[in-house]
């Protein structure tokens, strides 16, 4: 009669507890990659009178930088900050 008492007691102590996930590895992955800062365009440069001045194909290389490719990157970063801060708040 005690066997019988003992083995229902350890058997209603013992429960299966799964080992821990650590999910911090693969969480860790879904941070997206920072975006690259768009290359400066390559700009000739030429001395005359005094002056450095630039063709008019280079200026329009360097307003597109300017007004296309610098606005894009900062969209880029925005969108990259919302996405890491959904990350890093599961985390």
């Amino acid at each position: 009669m005690l066997l019988l008492a003992l083995t229902v007691l350890t058997s209603c102590r013992t429960r299966y507890t799964p080992a821990a996930v650590d999910a911090k590895p693969a969480l860790l992955e879904l941070i997206p990659e920072i975006p690259e800062l768009p290359a400066w365009p390559a700009l000739s440069w030429e001395y005359q009178d005094g002056r450095y001045s630039l063709s008019e194909a280079d200026v329009d290389k360097l307003l597109d930088y300017r007004e296309n490719k610098i606005p894009q990157y900062q969209y880029e970063m925005v969108l990259f900050r919302d996405k890491l801060a959904v990350v890093l708040d599961v985390i």
